[in-house]
């Protein structure tokens, strides 16, 4: 099990792996997000695989499960620009990253 975490008051998130044992959750492992204030986390459907959205950073990360089931930093993204209402669309802010149906393309919608 995965969740997000934000480091407060430092710059740069994480991702937390997590085990059940029993009806408690064990946190196992934290790697960086690699960008701020992640807010959307995506495991592949064989399970390979996490993507994770940094909202305010623009930016999208992607990890492989490796054989220890620990997560390995593979690539992030950075997306650049803004919009017409520069108000609220200064700059990129990925919102989510999902599989499609049959696994072989990651949509991210920013």
């Amino acid at each position: 099990m995965f969740s997000l975490e934000e480091a407060s008051g430092e710059k740069g998130d994480n991702i937390v792996s997590f085990s059940k044992v029993g009806e408690q959750l064990v946190p196992l492992d934290t790697i960086p997000s690699f960008g701020d204030h992640p807010c959307y986390l995506a495991l592949s459907l064989n399970k390979n695989f996490v993507a994770v959205s940094n909202y305010s950073g623009g930016s999208f990360s992607f990890y492989i499960l490796n054989q220890e089931n620990k997560l390995e930093h593979v690539q992030t993204i950075q997306h650049e620009g803004s919009n017409v209402n520069l108000d609220r669309q200064e700059s990129a802010h990925v919102h989510s990253t999902v599989f499609s149906a049959e696994g072989n393309f990651l949509l991210v919608a920013d």
